[in-house]
């Protein structure tokens, strides 16, 4: 069985951290296609200069919390894009979104 500590260096090193790096904020998105699927999770991460990059952590890179929080996280993302997007749509007056 896996340490915390080795854990904790394989999601930082999945995560191309540095030291001054912090993360900004984590989600969850399910992707699929035909005939395969994933369950990502997405880390906004900011360095030093304040620069933000997106990274992603695979499930088999992911703690049994990450995975025990996955359904929940990924219905209130869901939910808080469609209100924003809803909003949006509302304020413009069309979708803008309609294609993507």
């Amino acid at each position: 069985m896996m340490t915390k500590a080795q854990r904790n260096k394989i999601i930082s090193a999945a995560l191309h951290l540095k030291e001054h790096d912090h993360i900004v904020t984590a989600w969850p998105e399910s992707v699929s296609g035909p005939g395969w699927a994933n369950r990502l999770i997405w880390v906004l991460v900011q360095d030093g200069n304040g620069k933000l990059r997106r990274e992603c952590l695979q499930p088999d890179e992911q703690t049994s919390e990450m995975l025990s929080l996955f359904a929940v996280a990924a219905a209130a993302s869901n939910a808080i894009t469609t209100a924003v997007k809803a909003t949006i749509i509302e304020e413009a007056g069309y979708d803008m979104w309609k294609n993507l």
